[in-house]
């Protein structure tokens, strides 16, 4: 079956893929609502789900099918002239280069060329054609390359043989000088027909003509080469049989030779195969469909039946299927049957290829009454195995160790998205490209490897493997995966190159000898993939333990565990900060391959550059966890001593955290005996036991708050006075709101921020909504209610943020990294802190593909990737978590909804794209007044081009994600420069290395981000204001673009406006020569400079 042309997937662009209008469906809060009532919601939204996921494959099955109609007068020109065309021969070796060297042709033989002295001879006599492959069991597609493939089976006169051709290559030279033959045939009537390996496979040149079609996209005929079962003796070749004799050192080949038999016995098996395929689309109504869906779903993971693109197309698919259906007539378990929908033939397929192991229990199967080949012993063969019994062809013979397991990989995650009901997957599973630096966690290179330079690749390895490139990725995968244990789940490898059509004037259009790259991309498990300790086996495993250090060298020893066992065990020391697994792979390499560790011809990990964009610390070159870690204990320990104060009026019942340090997710480093101005603070919440002496009054409870605040100062530095505590004010012009926190300096270096939490507070907000009687009042009772539930959310959200950072060890770096990615492009500013980690958090715990990212770098391209396509203007993101057992679908859709009308309804709305938890739905409250259109769109605009540069791009240069121009805005503020990240120099040299806080004023403050502040609240309506988190001398500024157009004169506009004429002073325009004097003013000696660019 052809699986050249099938399917090179979907363009990138989502708006080629109609999306359908989502569906409403409740309106009542959850609480309100029985068990009962919320479960017929969740099984209506299944309903809803299952059905409009059918009509999706249903559409995709009709849009990408194709039927030729204006083809067949062209093919049966073509095959009037062979089946017409005159003998050749019978010539001996030498006689036959001459005879097609004067025609200008050379005969494509392997690397195994004829002897002279053989006495064996060469003829060609016309072929017998039969088309096959996907032609033949009408399942072609549309292909994004507009090329349509049609195999046409050339079957050779049985008298060409002899029955021993079967050995030692002979079969292989006839059907070489066939396929020259064929092509000075189709020459000498004036095609240009091109020579190709079928399938990648060096033993099998094929013929190849294009033929221009007016009406339609070209077509291209595979002439290929077979015969009939009759011809040649195949049991003398059944798989666990040798095919070769004597090897190339002149050595006797006494082990099978699985590769080269089963390339002999599928040529004899293709018109069997055929009609094995077409008889289960008979049987079977909605088989054809499926193999659609199944071609469909291979291409866009990279995978065809291509040997370089891991052997397993929509061939075996198909196969598989009617192999399973076959079987379910004799067999107990019915994993496919005859009356299964697509849906159900695709879905059971991918469950059997997920829990089956073919490596170690084959399926086997008849494709016809016969069951010649039934005895064969598959046992000491390796691989995956589909075996045919009446051919004796082991379909899944192209496929290596890596395309097994990654084939499995994908199928796993495949039907983990299948049966998630509660979102629509469509687009993961059938039109998202898949790209190989976006399916590995850890990509990167492998240089130069070639055949002359490998030791190895002896002329044992060749006879079981037949080309280098079957070797080598044995050996690559082999040696990644003992090396990483289970921390990988699976490995992809493709070459840099692979074969093509080549001109027929010469004998090979690939050369194997030329050293070549290797792309490998590892899936890594969601553990702790840097941790330093790979262990092996036990001590007294004595030929486990001979291996292990035989395969790890020097780095092997042997170690105490704390269960009291010894086993062998590597030990990588972490160092610099570089990566374990890397450094792993790296000497790896350079031990089984011979790979420099450094410098040329070493390893290449491109995109893994990325990991260290992440901020330096002042002091060391990477951050590590171990400081985040240490604010956290310190966390710990003060809570522990303010419970243990006796004196305080109310007993603490709880001390929350509040903020991304301690989620170990915040930007900056934290550094021990840092200033405010140098280094984040770890927030918190204390919460009292209740009591009914909390005063019933808004204002009143705030300043109760402050009293305990103070209380709780003067308290922990009596009984500590190496604790200093700082009261703090904010929110003076908004009484309703939180006005006090309390900054504690710790022993240990760190600064730790207290507010208090009323957890009763909620309830007198609400009060003031419902009695607020004015517009104004009311929105101002609004503000103040939304404040409280971010408090609340905020909470609740770090406690998740933080359990997270424990459950996936890449994730709190991956949150930075993005954290980086936005302040780089100034647009940090515009978007709350728990949005930002909401959106990573859907990365890790809803993937859209399925697979959990196992490092930052990985991490951060899967949301680059999310943020490209999403849909913001309609399509919230809901963060769903695996363990949420109640998803409260009515609130997900009634926030939905309403935000979705807000937008429409509001031209001036601020809030554009909605960003919540599904287990807190009010934590869509963080996207309430933001961010706004503009920001929205950048984001979007950034993702895509970052996307299309990874994606088009050998090597990236990922320096360019993190490089953004200011020329683009049309305001920069240029700042004085500031002592306010000096730290003070003690006075005395003897004193210098001692450790202490700066407590004044001129450290602690931080102006420039008081006066972004400033400016954002002056000119909310005018202006758009950015700056870089980790840079603090620029601010930048966008023009709002409602206020750039030509406005009516109104008193109480909220911009600086002048009128555009003199004598029309009823339209005017935004005055910004006035704003830009305006915002130098109000930043006084802060500000050096104020220009207007790109006017």
């Amino acid at each position: 079956m052809s699986d050249t042309e099938s399917w090179n997937g979907f363009e990138s662009d989502p708006d080629n893929i109609e999306t359908a209008t989502e569906l409403s469906i409740a309106k009542r809060h959850t609480h309100d609502q029985t068990d009962d009532q919320v479960q017929s919601i969740l099984d209506v939204t299944a309903t809803y789900k299952s059905s409009f996921f059918h009509m999706q494959l249903d559409r995709l099955i009709k849009d990408v099918s194709y039927s030729l109609d204006h083809s067949d007068f062209h093919i049966s020109d073509i095959k009037n002239a062979l089946e017409s065309s005159s003998a050749i021969g019978p010539f001996s070796a030498k006689q036959a280069i001459t005879y097609f060297h004067d025609h200008r042709i050379s005969i494509p033989w392997s690397k195994h060329k004829p002897d002279d002295s053989e006495n064996y001879s060469f003829q060609f006599l016309p072929p017998k054609l039969s088309v096959v492959g996907s032609y033949a069991t009408s399942t072609l597609v549309n292909s994004s390359r507009h090329l349509i493939v049609i195999d046409i089976d050339a079957i050779m006169p049985s008298q060409l043989f002899s029955k021993k051709d079967v050995l030692d290559y002979r079969y292989y030279q006839k059907r070489a000088f066939y396929v020259a033959s064929l092509a000075l045939t189709l020459k000498q009537q004036n095609y240009s027909p091109m020579y190709d390996y079928l399938h990648g496979n060096l033993l099998q040149p094929i013929l190849v003509v294009q033929l221009a079609i007016p009406t339609g996209p070209p077509i291209t005929l595979r002439f290929l080469p077979a015969f009939s079962p009759e011809t040649l003796h195949l049991k003398r070749i059944a798989l666990d049989k040798p095919g070769i004799r004597i090897d190339l050192s002149g050595a006797e080949v006494s082990e099978p030779t699985p590769f080269y038999n089963a390339s002999v016995l599928m040529d004899s098996a293709r018109e069997t195969h055929s009609a094995f395929l077409i008889k289960s689309i008979k049987s079977s109504s909605e088989f054809k469909d499926a193999m659609i869906l199944g071609k469909v779903w291979l291409k866009q993971r990279l995978l065809d039946s291509g040997i370089a693109a891991g052997g397993f197309g929509s061939f075996e698919w198909a196969m598989i299927m009617a192999a399973l259906i076959k079987n379910s007539h004799t067999s107990v378990s019915k994993t496919l049957m005859p009356g299964f929908s697509s849906y159900q033939l695709f879905k059971a397929t991918l469950t059997f290829i997920s829990t089956s192991d073919l490596s170690k229990t084959p399926l086997r199967f008849s494709s016809s009454d016969s069951t010649e080949f039934a005895n064969t012993d598959l046992s000491e063969i390796e691989g995956p195995h589909l075996y045919d019994t009446s051919t004796g062809v082991d379909i899944l013979y192209k496929m290596s160790e890596w395309s097994y397991s990654y084939l499995k990989y994908q199928a796993e995650i495949s039907l983990s998205l299948l049966n998630d009901s509660r979102n629509d997957h469509f687009n993961a599973l059938f039109v998202k490209r898949y790209y190989p630096s976006f399916v590995a966690d850890l990509p990167f290179e492998i240089p130069q490897l070639s055949p002359i330079s490998d030791p190895r690749y002896n002329s044992q390895a060749l006879v079981q493997s037949m080309q280098y490139y079957r070797f080598v990725v044995r050996r690559i995968y082999r040696v990644i995966t003992r090396g990483l244990t289970d921390r990988c789940r699976s490995v992809l490898i493709l070459p840099s190159t692979t074969t093509s059509p080549w001109s027929v004037s010469r004998s090979s259009g690939f050369d194997e000898n030329i050293p070549a790259d290797f792309f490998v991309g590892i899936v890594l498990s969601s553990g702790n993939n840097e941790a330093p300790l790979f262990k092996g086996p036990l001590m007294e495993e004595e030929a486990a333990a001979r291996s292990f250090r035989g395969f790890w060298g020097e780095k092997a020893e042997l170690r105490r565990f704390a269960d009291s066992t010894i086993c062998e065990a590597v030990y990588w020391p972490i160092s610099h900060g570089k990566s374990v697994l890397i450094e792993v792979l790296s000497y790896l390499f350079q031990r089984h391959f011979e790979i420099p560790l450094r410098g040329d011809g070493s390893l290449v990990f491109r995109l893994d550059n990325i990991n260290y964009y992440l901020p330096e610390k002042p002091t060391s070159h990477h951050i590590v966890l171990s400081n985040f870690k240490s604010i956290w204990e310190t966390f710990e320990k003060m809570a522990r001593t303010l419970r243990d104060l006796d004196e305080l009026p109310l007993s603490i019942r709880s001390i929350l955290p509040s903020n991304s340090t301690s989620s170990f997710t915040c930007l900056k480093p934290v550094e021990p005996f840092g200033t405010l101005a140098e280094t984040p603070v770890a927030e918190g919440y204390i919460v009292f036991e209740s009591s009914s002496r909390w005063p019933d009054e808004l204002v009143a409870i705030q300043k109760t708050k402050t009293a305990f605040l103070i209380t709780i100062a003067n308290l922990l530095t009596k009984e500590n006075p190496s604790i200093k505590a700082c009261l703090g004010l904010e929110n003076q012009n908004q009484p309703a709101f939180n006005n006090s926190y309390l900054d504690i300096y710790t022993p240990e270096g760190f600064i730790l921020r207290y507010r208090v939490y009323y957890d009763l507070e909620h309830m007198f907000h609400l009060r003031l909504v419902n009695l607020s009687g004015s517009a104004t009042e009311r929105h101002s009772a609004e503000k103040s209610l939304a404040e409280y539930q971010k408090i609340d959310n905020l909470i609740s959200h770090t406690r998740e943020a933080k359990a997270l950072s424990y459950r996936f060890s890449s994730f709190c770096q991956t949150v930075r990294l993005f954290k980086y990615w936005l302040s780089s492009h100034f647009l940090s500013s515009q978007i709350p802190e728990p949005v930002i980690e909401l959106l990573v958090m859907n990365i890790y715990l809803n993937p859209t593909d399925g697979h959990v990212p196992g490092r930052p770098s990985s991490g951060f391209l899967a949301l680059l990737n999310f943020l490209a396509r999403w849909n913001w203007h309609s399509d919230p993101v809901i963060v769903q978590s695996v363990n949420d057992e109640d998803p409260t679908p009515n609130t997900y859709w009634k926030n939905y909804s309403e935000n979705r009308m807000k937008r429409n309804s509001a031209a001036d709305s601020t809030s554009w794209f909605v960003v919540s938890s599904s287990h807190k739905p009010s934590t869509a409250v963080f996207t309430q007044n933001g961010p706004s259109r503009v920001i929205a769109n950048r984001i979007n605009s950034l993702a895509k081009a970052a996307v299309s540069m990874i994606e088009s791009e050998n090597d990236p240069n990922v320096e360019v994600l993190f490089h953004s121009s200011p020329s683009k805005f049309n305001i920069r503020v240029d700042l004085n420069p500031w002592n306010y990240s000096k730290k003070k120099k003690s006075e005395y040299k003897n004193l210098a290395a001692v450790k202490a806080y700066d407590l004044s004023v001129d450290a602690n403050c931080q102006p420039h981000l008081q006066l972004f502040k400033e400016l954002k609240f002056v000119y909310k309506e005018s202006l758009i204001w950015f700056h870089n988190e980790l840079k603090s001398d620029q601010f930048y500024a966008l023009w709002n673009p409602a206020y750039l157009n030509i406005m009516n004169f109104k008193v109480l506009r909220a911009a600086n406006t002048a009128p555009i004429d003199a004598k029309v002073l009823s339209s005017v325009t935004l005055n910004k020569e006035a704003i830009a004097e305006e915002v130098k003013r109000l930043g006084a000696d802060i500000v050096n400079a104020v220009t207007i660019q790109n006017n």
